[in-house]
């Protein structure tokens, strides 16, 4: 398996890891989300990241909103913007970066 794919693979579990059982720690979960963001960075830059970041990010985020908001499909306990709490922004923008990184490497093979 390519190194790149096999990082993204543990940034992904580690970000989901940290969301389940760190959730009612917002500002550890917001601290460690960050540097996993940064670290996820380092370890496998793409381009543009911090565009690809704050675009996934508020995608996710409003879509996360109208869903929650409006469609009532789920509700969130704990500190919320818009009803949606802020490490999720957070969590959709690793998600979103680590995606793309498989992403090219897939189709780069």
């Amino acid at each position: 398996m390519n190194r790149r794919i096999s990082y993204s693979l543990a940034f992904l579990f580690l970000t989901t890891f940290l969301i389940l059982f760190l959730w009612e720690q917002v500002i550890l979960l917001l601290c460690l989300l960050i540097l996993i963001a940064y670290a996820k960075h380092i370890v496998i830059p793409i381009k543009k990241e911090l565009l690809w970041f704050v675009l996934i990010s508020g995608v996710g985020g409003f879509t996360e909103i109208i869903l929650v908001n409006f469609g009532h499909m789920w509700s969130y306990t704990g500190p919320s913007f818009l009803g949606v709490p802020v490490q999720m922004m957070l969590f959709w923008g690793v998600i979103g970066t680590v995606a793309v990184v498989i992403y090219k490497e897939l189709i780069s093979e």
